[in-house]
């Protein structure tokens, strides 16, 4: 197994184990569906005990089954997946009337060396902060405008924001229980313009949800998020930290951080408006 395939595995097997704190698995055949009990919803993955690299290791059937199963959950059909471990998963969704996308995916051994001090403070967030609420505001507004380029949502927006019901008191118990690890970067006058999280299990951690409001990126805001949560992954005993990046310019950004692309996550939804899970 060469270096990478084993971070492959490594990678695979963490993002099947990281949702079953917020969800249940079920299996259906070498697809396992996670049905969420969280606020927000969860996705299929291929079973990480499985060698699904051989074309036709996953079938159409395996997909419907699959999505059969967050269907009578009441859930939103999603499928994810490592392309380099199910090469073939994408195009059966494809075939099956799927939108496809990739994404690129990176990881950075801990502890990290020689990082760069980031120009703009960034702390992390304690269950209780008053300033939760504005973080989740600031994720919410940055995925709502992909990219890196700048734009107008700022501060008025962000305060405008209000956290979908549940969110907030989910995420503060994800926090106080050790399970999510929040930080920002504030700016003096303008208060919260980005945030990011990580998820550590075991010696693993995901960097999730960094995100900048669009009037106050490019400004090393993203990066100071960034330094504080992998600093806190190596102070929790993470040896590896593991993102993935919304495009390849995002993930340029990551490897100037010093994070290094390995692969490719695939992520896939139902091309038009889904049946109706009521």
């Amino acid at each position: 197994m060469t270096d990478v395939e084993a971070l492959l595995r490594r990678v695979d097997g963490y993002l099947d184990a990281a949702p079953r704190a917020a969800a249940r698995p079920v299996d259906a055949g070498p697809l396992r569906a996670f049905v969420s009990t969280a606020p927000w919803p969860y996705y299929v993955r291929p079973r990480p005990d499985l060698d699904l690299r051989a074309p036709g290791s996953v079938t159409a059937a395996d997909v419907r089954a699959a999505a059969q199963v967050l269907r009578e959950a009441g859930q939103a059909v999603a499928f994810e997946w490592v392309e380099e471990l199910a090469p073939g998963l994408g195009a059966v969704l494809l075939a099956e009337g799927h939108e496809v996308r990739r994404f690129p995916l990176l990881v950075q051994p801990l502890p990290a060396a020689g990082r760069a001090a980031a120009g703009t403070a960034a702390r992390l967030l304690d269950p209780d902060d008053e300033q939760l609420p504005a973080a989740l505001a600031v994720q919410s507004l940055g995925f709502g405008a992909p990219g890196t380029a700048t734009g107008p949502a700022g501060s008025a927006e962000r305060d405008a924001h209000v956290p979908e019901p549940g969110l907030l008191e989910h995420v503060r118990s994800t926090l106080a229980a050790g399970r999510s690890v929040a930080a920002v970067a504030e700016l003096p006058g303008d208060g919260v313009v980005a945030t990011g999280w990580h998820t550590p299990v075991g010696p693993t951690t995901e960097v999730v949800g960094v995100a900048t409001l669009p009037a106050f990126r490019r400004r090393g805001a993203a990066a100071a998020v960034l330094e504080v949560l992998v600093a806190d992954a190596e102070r929790r005993g993470c040896t590896l930290a593991l993102l993935s990046a919304g495009d390849d310019d995002v993930a340029r950004l990551y490897e100037s951080a010093g994070f290094r692309r390995i692969g490719h996550v695939g992520a896939a939804e139902p091309r038009g408006p889904e049946p109706d899970r009521a």
